[in-house]
């Protein structure tokens, strides 16, 4: 599912601005966490590295996949609006 909206991501640019204020947040949010919450999720730089991080890595607390799965739910709902004529790409 992530996979889909950061390849369609470079279709639309409201799908772009999404995911780059959704891991600059992340980015934020991460440092209110633990060290050792922190050390689990490590440094990233977008959601495709991040997504790329959990791909054969264990997520200790499923912090990185619960937020992958957030970006990509919400990401989702944003192609279901450009595709149903509510906003432009």
């Amino acid at each position: 599912m992530i996979r889909r909206v950061i390849e369609r991501s470079r279709e639309s640019k409201h799908l772009q601005s999404f995911l780059q204020s959704a891991i600059d947040t992340v980015q934020l949010e991460v440092l209110n966490l633990t060290q050792v919450e922190r050390n689990t999720v490590g440094s990233f730089h977008s959601v495709q590295d991040l997504a790329e991080r959990y791909t054969n890595k264990d997520d200790r607390f499923g912090i990185a996949q619960m937020v992958l799965v957030f970006i990509a739910r919400i990401g989702e709902l944003i192609l279901y609006v450009i595709a149903n004529g509510s906003i432009n790409s």
